[in-house]
């Protein structure tokens, strides 16, 4: 055969195995058999949550939208309030309201941006502003969360959460709250029962910056509010936080509680309360522990004692313009160690005033 034939038909041969090859790789060309199936995902498996809405979560005569079943509900917007009703309402157990950024905005006359009027258990708000409610959000709740929230101008209180049990408020900014000065309200920045509050800072609030009972609450910061930093009713433990510039007490503490490891400087500036009342600590009632704080530049005394029955141990009181400790009869006082008896300091119970 000629040598051109011979080439071509070797050619021919090797295209004729490529395209085998290229057939036997790719698999069948004919499609399967039955219904060919969707491959996208839908709305709800994109997004399971329920939004906000007129539509989804319509109000009542009180509330401009109201959650009244379990599940997982977001923002995606800006809400603006309307007098006489709350932002929104939880009436049911089991919810996750996500604010998710947004803002909840309050006008004149409107009732509280998130309300819970019933005590239901696992309830979390989280994520979020509210601003210029009558409480930014107002609620009992039994083993919830009340998180990552930014609240001001509110009237009355930023968050109030009395009548709660097992809450959990955590990283939360509460400030400018607290103008309504109506006799007999209630306001200031954090409000709590049976909570445990960490990592919240309540500053510039028109009244106490936190109010707590049955509580604990660490790493916090109470800054230049007009009342007291830390108002504590009963069976309360205050720890490792700052109270620094408020009008009163950097902290009030009634009945027994255990305050240890604060920070409490230059609180007292209300010209105009009674000495106690400018104490950088104020201790009433009974079986109260005052340990290991740094109490500086109060207007009144460093630790002052309303009544008998607590101690203060192994504090450190300096610059307090009332002196370091007053009202100590009858409880268990350290003694006060100046720096000239440093040296012979055998008493681990010793209070220092440098």
């Amino acid at each position: 055969m000629h040598k051109h034939a011979l080439a071509s038909v070797a050619i021919a041969s090797a295209a004729l195995v490529a395209c085998t090859a290229l057939l036997t790789v790719a698999g069948p060309l004919s499609p399967p058999v039955g219904p060919v199936a969707p491959t996208y995902k839908t709305l709800t498996e994109v997004e399971p949550r329920t939004i906000i809405s007129a539509a989804t979560t319509p109000g009542d005569a009180d509330s401009q939208f109201l959650i009244s079943q379990p599940g997982s509900y977001y923002l995606a917007s800006n809400i603006t309030g309307v007098a006489g009703k709350h932002g929104i309402k939880i009436f049911a157990g089991g919810v996750t309201l996500d604010l998710n950024g947004f803002a909840l905005r309050g006008v004149t006359g409107a009732l509280d941006g998130v309300f819970v009027p019933t005590f239901v258990t696992g309830v979390t708000i989280r994520n979020g502003t509210l601003t210029g409610w009558r409480n930014g959000v107002a609620a009992s709740i039994d083993n919830g969360a009340i998180e990552d929230l930014r609240v001001d101008r509110c009237t009355r209180w930023g968050i109030r959460a009395s009548g709660s049990f097992a809450l959990i408020i955590r990283n939360c900014e509460v400030f400018l709250n607290g103008p309504d000065t109506t006799a007999g309200t209630e306001r200031g920045g954090i409000s709590a029962s049976a909570a445990i509050i960490t990592g919240c800072i309540a500053r510039n609030n028109l009244a106490d910056g936190f109010r707590i009972d049955a509580s604990v609450a660490s790493g916090c910061q109470s800054l230049n509010n007009s009342g007291r930093g830390y108002s504590i009713d009963t069976s309360s433990t205050l720890i490792d936080s700052t109270a620094a510039l408020n009008g009163l007490n950097g902290v009030r503490v009634f009945n027994n509680s255990v305050v240890r490891g604060m920070t409490v400087v230059d609180n007292g500036t209300n010209a105009a309360a009674p000495l106690f009342d400018r104490a950088g600590i104020r201790v009433d009632g009974l079986f109260n522990r005052i340990e290991g704080n740094s109490v500086i530049s109060s207007i009144g005394a460093g630790i002052a004692f309303t009544s008998p029955g607590s101690s203060a141990t192994g504090n450190w009181l300096a610059n307090n313009g009332g002196g370091a400790i007053t009202g100590a009869a009858g409880n268990a006082v350290g003694p006060v160690v100046t720096a000239a008896g440093l040296g012979g300091l055998t008493n681990p119970s010793a209070n220092f005033a440098p």
